[in-house]
């Protein structure tokens, strides 16, 4: 890239710390990344790699269902002015689109981010519950009726998937991601309202 990237980090910096976030914050950035690390040699495209996942909720607005696409704009504007090659934006804006959790990834490193970003399902009961509450808290705008329903709309569509990690590096935590969504969808935060 041909441009002070020093910019590009503080306007994201500043986004994962706007008011309201509570969950998709810098410490969510750098979960993904020590994830990441831990399985770098199996991604194909690392540095790019790092800068989608900086850039994967760079613009999060709980009230809109095109944040992913949103940030992938975002990223293109930013390495499009600083003169990355356009493969390179191409492939950073497909992982970027991948974290939207709907298909399957449309490459190895999208998977593998895909599957980072979705650790947090499979952590320990207090973690979990942590990050379930602090997803309440960042859909404050809801009722409990609308945020349960939507929650649990999420919960199933995961629970239905023939797997929630798309790769061997993460599958390991299957098992207990499925017992914590479970264990959400029949509690009292998803229970019929």
């Amino acid at each position: 890239m041909t441009t002070d990237p020093a910019p590009v980090l503080a306007d994201l910096i500043e986004r994962h710390q706007e008011p309201g976030r509570h969950y998709h914050t810098l410490h969510h950035v750098n979960s993904v990344l020590d994830q990441l690390e831990a399985v770098r040699g199996a991604l194909q495209h690392p540095a790019e790699t790092e800068l989608a996942v900086w850039f994967h909720d760079a613009v999060y607005d709980p009230t809109r269902r095109d944040n992913e696409e949103q940030s992938a704009a975002l990223a293109l504007g930013h390495l499009e002015r600083a003169g990355a090659p356009e493969t390179q934006v191409a492939r950073i804006a497909g992982i970027i689109l991948d974290t939207r959790h709907q298909h399957e990834a449309t490459s190895p490193d999208g998977a593998l981010v895909a599957d980072a970003d979705l650790t947090i399902l499979a952590a320990e009961p207090d973690e979990f519950d942590a990050y379930e509450a602090a997803i309440r808290r960042e859909y404050g705008h809801l009722t409990d009726a609308e945020f349960r329903m939507g929650r649990r709309q999420f919960v199933e569509a995961m629970l239905q998937r023939p797997r929630i990690y798309q790769t061997p590096c993460f599958s390991q935590l299957e098992r207990r991601a499925r017992l914590n969504l479970q264990k959400s969808l029949a509690g009292a935060r998803l229970g019929a309202s």
